[in-house]
């Protein structure tokens, strides 16, 4: 699993951007239409030799689960716009978050307090799937029971995105029954698990209307053959997958497409002569075809990117202008900027030493969907008039070479988190920066400087913008604009991932990867 995320598996991106733009005030309620079901009764897929607390578990099966058992204080909806779960007000200013909770009980009828959010912050911040997300973060809880204040290391005006981790009871991941056996920690989700974990039942506790389905089957898989043929027989009446692992367990009925904030690209190593030029690079990205490689690369299991963010982020709508499908007479303007004229008889572009473009494309050979992208992008380009040498190789070689600048682009993917910070991709030292340099305000002699105009502007580059937005100097819009004009990277899509649903299930949504299993609060059965 882990070679097929690409490059960044060891490290969970931390992307906080704070900008002057608006941060969009939080909603009580997501958009959900009517669905319907019309069978005896719901089944789920679940690992019970895996751990039902969220800190703990290992199984994508279990931490869906535990989207049903848990509450967030927050939760992010398919726009990237964050929606109050627990939290009743958010105050955001300065990179200062303050939170005032609901009135909310736990699934044993115990009051929900800033002290079990503090506890279950400290609990994420040391767990290996939350502690990067929330490594900018502290919090502190008010002296009474219903405030609590997060402060950024950045002045960050989307934290609430990032406030999406499990609350349990202060001290319930301790429990243990007579056996000295672990208990599943207290939530105050719309479900509780029953004693047996076979099962689920709706928390008659919970702050908000009671699930229309009172009760889901839990059915053990325990390898992904079981789970197969859980699946096959029709065992289950959902199943999700992010599709990381490039397979698809494909399930008879309906499906759902689930937006993702995993940014497919090509990386550019800005050391290389000819890609240092923003006509070539421009020229390479006319060229694609983002629609094709989403349908035929990733089976239509992708949006083509417009830019840098994510398409469905409410704050770029109508901002993003890359276009998505091929524009091949801007690719050639572009080239012949850079001197490459005419193509020769393989249909290359050469310049007037006969010179053709030629590039190496590296991929992870372990992904199928990006060697699969990588074949459509090296046929595209050479339809351009550039020859791309694709070179799939193992993941800790890509990885090696990725850190050494052995190559000139690269495929990859990243996650991003939902308050979209970029810095670690687009800004020379980050995680994910291989190959971009760093951009350094040009100096000048002071006999220079004293002959300019004391209040003369200084050209800014990609990464000052991207640091300006935590500084109040810059917004999201001029990340997307100056992320474009430079093309650092070059964008191609963002992934989404698959809900199937039986077909007793009519009419599913997904309002949020955050609440897959959400259908079933407002399930109609027939």
């Amino acid at each position: 699993m882990k070679r097929c995320i690409a490059i960044l598996l060891c490290v969970c991106l931390i992307f906080t951007l704070c900008s002057c733009t608006k941060a969009q005030k939080p909603s009580d309620e997501p958009n959900i239409q009517q669905s319907v079901y019309v069978g005896d009764g719901i089944s789920l897929a679940c690992n019970t030799a895996d751990s039902f607390n969220p800190y703990k578990s290992k199984t994508k099966l279990n931490r869906l689960i535990g989207q049903l058992l848990y509450d967030t204080l927050f939760m992010v909806d398919n726009s990237y716009s964050p929606i109050n779960v627990l939290a009743e007000k958010v105050v955001t200013e300065n990179g200062v978050c303050t939170v005032t909770i609901k009135t909310a009980l736990f699934s044993d009828g115990t009051a929900v307090t800033s002290e079990d959010i503090l506890y279950s912050f400290n609990l994420a911040k040391a767990s290996a799937r939350y502690s990067a997300m929330l490594a900018g973060i502290t919090v502190t809880a008010a002296a009474d029971t219903k405030t609590v204040t997060f402060t950024s290391s950045k002045k960050d005006i989307y934290m609430a995105n990032l406030l999406t981790f499990p609350i349990i009871k202060k001290g319930s991941d301790l429990l243990t029954n007579e056996d000295k056996v672990e208990l599943p920690p207290i939530g105050s989700g719309r479900y509780k698990l029953n004693d047996d974990l076979k099962g689920l039942t709706a928390n008659a506790n919970h702050h908000s209307a009671v699930p229309t389905v009172k009760s889901v089957k839990l059915i053990n898989t325990p390898d992904e053959e079981a789970l197969s043929h859980a699946i096959e027989i029709g065992a289950v009446d959902m199943y999700y997958t992010d599709l990381s692992d490039c397979n698809i367990l494909r399930m008879s009925g309906n499906r759902v497409n689930v937006p993702l904030n995993n940014l497919v690209y090509i990386g550019v190593n800005l050391n290389k002569s000819i890609l240092k030029n923003a006509y070539m690079r421009h020229g390479l990205s006319a060229a694609l075809n983002r629609e094709k490689i989403c349908e035929d690369a990733y089976y239509t299991n992708a949006v083509a990117a417009t830019g840098v963010y994510n398409p469905a982020w409410q704050a770029v709508k109508g901002i993003q202008s890359i276009q998505t499908t091929s524009k091949f007479d801007i690719s050639i303007e572009n080239f012949k900027k850079i001197g490459y004229n005419k193509k020769n008889n393989e249909g290359f572009f050469v310049n007037a030493n006969d010179d053709v473009i030629e590039l190496s494309l590296l991929v992870n050979k372990e992904n199928t969907f990006r060697n699969n992208a990588a074949e459509l992008i090296a046929s595209q380009l050479a339809t351009a008039g550039i020859k791309i040498k694709i070179e799939s190789v193992p993941y800790n070689q890509y990885t090696a070479r990725l850190k050494s600048g052995q190559f000139d682009l690269y495929l990859a993917e990243v996650a991003i988190n939902e308050n979209m910070d970029l810095t670690e991709l687009l800004c020379s030292g980050g995680k994910a920066a291989y190959g971009i340099e760093k951009v350094i305000e040009k100096t000048e002699d002071k006999k220079d400087t004293d002959k300019k105009e004391e209040n003369e502007p200084q050209a800014i580059g990609l990464e000052q913008v991207v640091k300006g937005v935590y500084k109040g100097t810059n917004t999201v819009s001029d990340v997307a604009s100056m992320a474009v004009s430079e093309m650092h990277i070059i964008p191609l899509c963002y992934r989404t991932g698959i809900l199937f649903c039986s077909s007793e299930v009519k009419n599913p949504t997904v309002t949020s990867t955050m609440d897959i299993y959400g259908v079933l609060n407002t399930l109609v059965l027939e």
